[in-house]
């Protein structure tokens, strides 16, 4: 029995070992997405407030979206 329980053990620790990787994976891409989407809404900002500036409007609010 001794040997069936150590088998179910390193079946145990290698799923766990598994889901840990697919999750730190998974992290790191929504990190990365939401890397990108942060830059893109600051360049659209800053693309923005340099419009403003050339047309005349010298006074720009922010319009940065927190959603």
């Amino acid at each position: 029995m001794a040997r069936s329980d150590d088998s179910l053990e390193r079946l145990r620790a290698a799923i766990d070992e598994l889901a840990a990787a697919d999750a730190a994976d998974l992290l790191a891409e929504a990190r990365t997405e939401a890397r990108g989407q942060l830059l893109v809404k600051a360049l659209e900002y800053r693309m923005c407030q340099r419009a403003r500036v050339r047309c005349g409007a010298h006074r720009v609010e922010p319009q940065l979206d927190t959603a």
